[in-house]
């Protein structure tokens, strides 16, 4: 396991040696990514945080993940995202992107990337195969299944799922999301391809 300060080393040793850095963060729902971006973030100037739900495809586009044989989610448009992480990656580079409007089911605000500074890439299927050697700098968060049940519950409850059940979210996670992370993790195994490891426990 990496410690925090260690991330934040290594992130400075990149930002001496290029003028943008960007770093895809992952870990399974609940491991504290988010959280882990957001450290990142407040340490940093020119930070930009890029969340992978933010490539959602419309509904009229986007495959049911949890009923087909797609192990990483078909929800999302891996296409736009690589396009992006390519742009990215070409020297003074300066490109935006979409980001997808949950309430509105629809894209609309336009996000813009300087040329310099540091983009932080968030989310449970950044590190799949296509995408993983896009990056700078890749970290894993960790956290045992337990913690990550329970914090992705009472977060739920508070954010995209106010007003359902406890119940009803906590068969949602048993019945379709910790099985879809666990085929996700069993098959690619993204934890031994990450340049560091951070828990969260």
């Amino acid at each position: 396991m990496d410690t925090f300060f260690e991330v934040l080393e290594k992130i400075q040793d990149l930002q001496s040696k290029k003028s943008l850095v960007f770093v895809g963060i992952s870990g399974l729902g609940g491991s504290g990514k988010s959280t882990i971006a957001e450290k990142i973030a407040q340490e940093f100037e020119k930070v930009t945080q890029v969340c992978v739900d933010h490539f959602y495809l419309p509904p009229e586009q986007r495959g049911q993940s949890h009923d087909s044989d797609d192990i990483i989610s078909n929800c999302f448009d891996w296409d736009r995202l690589e396009y992006f992480l390519d742009a990215l990656g070409k020297p003074g580079c300066c490109t935006r992107y979409q980001k997808y409007n949950w309430n509105t089911e629809k894209l609309d605000q336009w996000v813009n990337i300087p040329p310099d500074g540091l983009v932080l890439v968030e989310g449970i299927y950044c590190l799949q195969d296509r995408l993983i050697d896009k990056y700078d700098l890749t970290i894993w968060v960790d956290a045992p299944e337990e913690v990550r049940f329970q914090r992705s519950i009472q977060r739920d409850l508070q954010g995209r799922f106010k007003g359902k059940s406890e119940q009803e979210v906590i068969d949602m996670w048993k019945e379709i999301w910790i099985p879809q992370d666990r085929r996700y993790y069993e098959a690619f195994h993204p934890d031994q391809k990450a340049d560091m490891i951070v828990s969260t426990q």
